[in-house]
């Protein structure tokens, strides 16, 4: 049974989008281009093709980040990757302002003890649970950490 999100942010990534697809190009191009002949020409051009269709899938699989949450999980998606975090785990919640460069790229980056789902530089969110800090871009962050504190209030009202 599907939940009905009460959120939704999805944020494009150009360099995600668009960068890929372009070194798929320029290899392309070096491959038709460059001199050789024999076997050895055709195994540069199996392994180009390789790269480039591992290009292209990137490009696919991460152009979008899609931020929800449905009242008792919040799911960032970037393609076929998915992390689900339960509310409850949730320590802290604010809206930050990424910067890619600080994360080393985009895509999923992770390393020093944080993730980051970084389409590039803009709003986004840092949430803090009890298994680490995660940085996600997101449109209407604000309204985003409204809301998780806002059913949290409601459950601790149902606790007690």
């Amino acid at each position: 049974m599907a939940t009905t999100a009460l959120f939704r942010s999805s944020v494009f990534s150009k360099m995600n989008a668009f960068i890929p697809p372009a070194l798929a190009a320029v290899i392309l191009i070096l491959m038709v281009a460059a001199p050789g002949e024999g076997s050895g020409r055709y195994y540069s051009y199996a392994m180009g093709l390789v790269v480039v269709l591992i290009l292209v899938a990137a490009a696919i699989n991460f152009r979008r980040l899609v931020v929800t949450f449905d009242g008792r999980h919040v799911v960032l998606r970037y393609g076929v990757l998915r992390k689900k975090i339960a509310v409850r785990e949730i320590v802290a919640l604010e809206p930050v302002q990424i910067k890619w460069w600080r994360f080393g790229g985009t895509g999923i980056r992770m390393g020093g003890g944080m993730r980051g789902w970084v389409t590039g530089s803009g709003p986004g969110v840092k949430i803090e649970t009890t298994r680490g800090v995660t940085y996600a871009n997101c449109e209407r962050a604000e309204r985003l950490v409204a809301l998780v504190d806002e059913f949290n209030r409601a459950a601790e009202g149902r606790q007690t």
